[in-house]
């Protein structure tokens, strides 16, 4: 059959707020979804430093028969990785101490992310985790998809994916850090 029928719809985090009459929690949300897509979630914002995990930016998927429910995948993740400036990008652990967080979601600050990141990720580990090939597997792709689409998207510098990688390596440290501070 050509045709195939889509039997999930999206609802906005925010709608959720609107019907609750309040500021949907992260326990909330694992309620409706279970924790775990949300401790990915949230453990992905805390590596990025998504500065922008707003209440319409994140969503659920309801299955109109099954009435399943599920996190939508992620999206609108431009205000991470210190998206506006490759030179403050090269200086960002002094820039981390000073970002703020757009983020209802997380209580509008990175130091209540961190605190939220100890408390549901505690255990989970990193190591392991092949930055480099992640990133040239999506530097590789973003290109070819620019140029065969010629798309007038911004040619990324070699030393912007550079910067990423290390600005990644050193998030993820500071993340294991929080997981041996969380034991002691």
């Amino acid at each position: 059959n050509p045709m195939r029928i889509i039997d999930e719809i999206m609802a906005y985090n925010g709608t959720l707020n609107n019907s609750m009459k309040r500021i949907v929690t992260l326990e909330d949300l694992g309620s409706i979804v279970g924790l775990d897509p949300v401790k990915d979630l949230l453990l992905l914002d805390y590596i990025t430093m998504n500065e922008d995990r707003h209440n319409h930016n994140i969503a659920l998927l309801i299955n109109s028969r099954t009435k399943e429910i599920k996190l939508a995948p992620i999206y609108d993740n431009g205000y991470s990785l210190l998206y506006d400036d490759v030179d403050r990008i090269g200086k960002f652990k002094n820039c981390s101490r000073n970002a703020v967080s757009n983020a209802p979601l997380y209580n509008c600050a990175f130091s209540n992310l961190e605190r939220l990141v100890k408390k549901y990720t505690a255990g989970r580990s990193l190591d392991g985790v092949n930055v480099e090939y992640i990133v040239n597997k999506h530097r590789d792709r973003y290109n070819f998809i620019r140029v065969r689409y010629s798309l007038n998207n911004i040619e990324l510098s070699d030393k912007w994916f550079d910067c990423i990688i290390e600005f990644l390596k050193w998030r993820i440290t500071l993340y294991e850090s929080l997981q041996t501070d969380a034991y002691e």
